[in-house]
């Protein structure tokens, strides 16, 4: 097995027997975090915020992340949380999976807000990390949605 190592920082402490983040080798893998405030705007700028702080600890930064995991609690948020999350990445952004989910709890379980309507997980990869070789690239497989089950993916060798 791969030697993990935890990440955590005060601003995303874990709500339960999790992790908020484990480096394992070349990767960081992150925990969903969800974001306070009254609207989706203002969860989606904590959300996103906490992770980054959560990348920042591993080393990485936004144009690390290779796949994101969004879970909506209504999905009629779609477009408005769209407008937080295409600014926060530079191209190519990471794939994505967004669904709609019904939630419970949050991070303290006692909000004073708006019930968690965004959780967000990544994925992403270490820069510089030990065995990476620098002039390696995964080409994006672009593809459309044609069913529930199918996902954009990332595809070594093209």
């Amino acid at each position: 097995m791969t030697d993990t190592t935890p990440i955590t920082t005060p601003s995303a402490p874990p709500a339960g027997p999790y992790t908020p983040g484990l480096v394992a080798g070349e990767w960081v893998f992150l925990a969903g975090q969800t974001g306070a405030g009254d609207t989706i705007e203002e969860q989606a700028r904590d959300s996103l915020g906490k992770i980054d702080a959560l990348l920042a600890v591993a080393g990485c930064a936004p144009a690390d992340v290779v796949s994101c995991l969004v879970h909506l609690a209504d999905l009629s948020d779609f477009q408005r949380f769209n407008a937080m999350y295409e600014p926060h990445f530079p191209e190519p952004r990471p794939v994505r999976t967004t669904v709609g989910a019904s939630l419970l709890g949050g991070a303290s379980g006692n909000h004073r807000h708006r019930p968690p309507a965004v959780p967000v997980s990544r994925l992403s990869h270490r820069p510089g990390s030990p065995g990476q070789n620098p002039e390696a690239r995964w080409p994006r497989v672009h593809t459309r949605q044609r069913s529930p089950r199918h996902v954009d993916h990332l595809a070594p060798g093209g």
